[in-house]
């Protein structure tokens, strides 16, 4: 997912419980600075795609669907207009994922508030 994207980034889910780019697990739940998910496969706070492989396309166009700001003259609304969207990657970049990683973005989701989750994903380029 494109946290940045304009019809995205007010809905992009935020930590309250992480002080950005700090270096320090302000919240003792074992990630360091997720303040807006986390990159499971690779360990690290950015949950953005790494390689042509995992694309924006998908996650963007999913996460617009479920979220995108509604009246704003940009793009599509979102059947959701106030949800908080959390991005988790699993797949570090590879076109596979390692199922406990999988686990892991489950609880991770769980443990941080999420009602509803969504898993899709699109075939490999």
């Amino acid at each position: 997912v494109e946290i940045t994207h304009s019809d995205l980034s007010a809905s992009i889910w935020n930590n309250p419980g992480e002080i950005p780019n700090n270096g320090v697990d302000d919240d003792n739940n074992g990630y360091i600075d997720d303040v807006n998910g986390f990159d499971v496969a690779d360990d690290d706070n950015d949950p953005n795609p790494d390689s042509p492989i995992n694309s924006y396309d998908h996650g963007t166009h999913v996460a617009g669907i479920a979220g995108a700001q509604g009246n704003n003259r940009i793009g599509v609304s979102g059947v959701a207009w106030n949800t908080q969207l959390m991005v988790l990657d699993v797949f570090g970049g590879k076109p596979t994922y390692e199922n406990s990683d999988l686990l892991d973005a489950i609880y991770y989701a769980v443990d941080n508030g999420a009602k509803v989750i969504n898993m899709s994903q699109t075939a490999p380029k």
